[in-house]
């Protein structure tokens, strides 16, 4: 018999898109990837790689790096976006691509951005895991 199930979660209608994901790479430590999201990311491509691991000051300056900083920073009048968290979660993102070595490729997209000291949410995100070699008798 099927059970009917939902999820709940609270409906987000501010804040600034971002997207970040993480990409597995055989041999070498997984690549990171932020940027502004939303209609910025498709056209304007605007999206910053780096390494992981990363610390705080790679994380910040990797934010710092993309061409539409000054949106998070706050240009024209609007309030600065939570940019720690950001880095916060980049963080936790780049820790969570070295404890699970089976993770191929994370995005999440979009994150939502607060106003500073308020955080962030992610809204959505996609998760796909390496194929698993199976070991062949000859």
């Amino acid at each position: 018999m099927h059970q009917p199930s939902f999820v709940l979660q609270q409906h987000l209608t501010e804040g600034r898109e971002v997207i970040m994901g993480v990409k597995g790479n055989d041999g070498v430590a997984s690549t990171l990837m932020f940027g502004l999201g939303g209609i910025f990311v498709e056209t304007i491509k605007d999206v910053q790689f780096r390494l992981a691991p990363l610390s705080q000051p790679e994380a910040l300056d990797m934010i710092g790096s993309i061409k539409g900083f000054p949106i998070l920073k706050g240009a024209r009048g609007t309030k600065p976006a939570d940019i720690s968290k950001l880095a916060e979660i980049l963080i936790r993102l780049s820790q969570l691509s070295s404890d699970i070595p089976e993770l191929d490729e994370m995005d999440l997209n979009p994150v939502f951005v607060f106003e500073e000291g308020k955080g962030a949410a992610v809204v959505d995100a996609r998760l796909k895991l390496k194929e698993l070699k199976q070991n062949k008798k000859s």
